[in-house]
């Protein structure tokens, strides 16, 4: 691309992006502490039970001041010569130089507007979401699936998630492996239209002419394609994408090659310079001239080769772009990082060399907020707390809904659906409780868990578990629908109380399997034992 059709992009880009409905700005979590350092000072809000808390650092915050910069491309490019782009036009012309690096990297790119040719097997009902599994084609050879995870009743066209969980397990995994390991199925429940995606070591990494990471973004890119032409069931800018472990390497990658993606939720990451525990945790994490600078690209030294190799060879040490880089082209759109505690004395530094890096980026479009970041406690996995984030994070992003201060009208519109007597109505009107954490509507929700229809009542437990009323919940514990039992036993871990863990405790161990496995996940949180 030239210099003036680049600029031309850019200038089209902008105008797009401002008429782009502007997120939500988040701020201290109601009931939250503050959790300050060794030496005082305040670092992050700290919220829920002590033994299973979030970490939410709040806007713009980049840890000591006293510490050295971190690197940012607005300023340095990846041959430490100075670079100067001081407006939003200014650096969409090193967005598209950035592109065309990391365009080289991946090899030879197929069209993206080849026909889809589609093919969409029947829908498999599960209850309250059905699932259905697309073929679409790649380029002109072959074809690639994914799976559409459509909740039930939900207010459409709705926001959609494009999905990639961790380590391999693709698509199986999201939708039908372990409770805590199917987050597709969990992300669905909260009302969003969940596409999971194949997984990397699966599908692409037999490749000579395009390297692994490339083939999967290009995949994305078509999969994103394939969503607008659903213009009944997915709303065009409410296409987010969510990555777990190594899947967080892709929805990176992926939203930085295209913009059409509203939101980015990156968890457990090793992209970028996620090592904050590190001796010199400010210094800028990349392979540059073949020299380890401080902390490396973890994702190319830790992931697999055909992870970036595939069959095509490409030299890797170093990269024709930085982890910086890549990472710059994800702003203005509002981006989650999620990571975890590594131990005592780790926590308090955070992922601060990221925000370092992006945040003056936010700042050249006004938005130093779109950046979040939290941490849990619970390794690798995508635990209940960090997935309710996750869940007003992208409301909050995609569709300007601030979940607990819902306007009169929402409310009165919601309770009048609710108590319709109309089951269709009932449905979305929980859904949209559900979203905007509408506690008025309690004893409607509860009324719903007992409908003879599965959506109804596990809609109605799911309204029902956001309001945060554990009493009203508990209630329901011992529901003869698993689905219901298990979203009870889920909300103690964000609002549980002693009388109702010494309760669970008691009872007896659930045949269900997924039930079984949350009442064993949330009695290991326990703050009272």
């Amino acid at each position: 691309m030239n210099r003036v059709a680049a600029l031309a992009a850019g200038i089209l880009w902008l105008l797009s992006a401002a008429h782009a409905a502007e997120p939500i700005r988040y701020e201290k979590p109601t009931g939250a502490e503050n959790f300050r350092d060794e030496m005082g000072r305040f670092v992050s809000w700290k919220t829920g039970m002590t033994t299973n808390y979030l970490k939410v650092y709040p806007p713009n915050y980049t840890g000591e001041q006293a510490r050295p910069a971190g690197y940012c491309p607005l300023t340095t490019d990846r041959e430490f010569n100075s670079r100067s782009a001081k407006t939003p036009a200014e650096w969409e012309k090193v967005r598209a130089q950035i592109r065309k690096q990391v365009t080289s990297y991946f090899g030879d790119v197929p069209d993206l507007k080849l026909p889809l040719d589609a093919i969409e097997d029947p829908e498999a009902d599960k209850g309250d979401y059905v699932l259905k599994e697309v073929a679409i084609a790649f380029n002109d050879e072959f074809r690639g699936k994914m799976v559409l995870v459509i909740p039930k009743g939900m207010p459409t066209p709705a926001p959609a998630i494009l999905l990639y969980d961790a380590w391999g397990g693709g698509i199986q995994r999201a939708t039908e492996g372990v409770y805590s390991r199917a987050l597709a199925i969990h992300m669905a429940r909260q009302g969003f239209v969940v596409v999971a995606m194949p997984h990397w070591n699966k599908i692409f990494g037999k490749r000579r002419d395009l390297c692994t990471m490339g083939a999967t973004v290009h995949f994305t890119r078509r999969a994103i394609n394939y969503l607008l032409t659903k213009k009944q069931l997915v709303h065009p800018d409410q296409i987010a994408i969510l990555g777990h472990v190594y899947g967080a390497e892709i929805a990176q990658f992926a939203a930085a090659m295209d913009d059409r993606i509203a939101a980015v939720v990156a968890s457990c990451s090793w992209l970028g310079p996620t090592r904050p525990y590190s001796s010199a945790y400010w210094d800028p994490p990349f392979w540059a001239d073949g020299r380890a600078m401080g902390s490396i690209i973890q994702c190319v030294e830790r992931a697999s080769p055909e992870m970036y190799q595939s069959r095509r060879r490409v030299n890797y040490r170093p990269l024709p772009f930085l982890t910086q880089e890549l990472l710059s082209l994800i702003p203005p759109r509002p981006y989650l990082a999620i990571n975890h505690l590594m131990g005592a004395g780790r926590s308090a530094t955070a992922d601060t060399s990221l925000r370092e890096c992006l945040i003056p980026v936010y700042n050249l479009y006004k938005r130093p907020w779109a950046m979040e970041l939290i941490e849990h406690r619970w390794g690798t996995n995508e635990p209940v707390n960090a997935r309710d984030f996750t869940t007003d994070f992208l409301l909050r992003a995609m569709c300007g809904i601030r979940p607990g201060h819902a306007g009169a009208a929402v409310v009165k519109e919601v309770l009048a659906d609710l108590r319709s007597g109309d089951k269709a109505k009932q449905l979305r009107a929980a859904r949209k409780a559900a979203w905007w954490r509408i506690k008025e509507g309690k004893a409607d929700f509860s009324k719903m868990v007992g409908s003879a229809d599965a959506p109804v009542r596990r809609a109605g437990i799911k309204a029902l578990e956001r309001t945060g009323d554990m009493n009203a919940l508990f209630k329901h514990v011992a529901h003869k629908d698993p689905v219901v039992r298990m979203t009870v036993i889920e909300a103690m871990q964000l609002y549980g109380t002693e009388e109702t863990f010494e309760i669970l405790a008691e009872n007896e161990m659930d045949r269900d399997r997924w039930t079984k496995e949350a009442k064993w996940q949330t009695l290991q949180v326990n703050p009272w034992e």
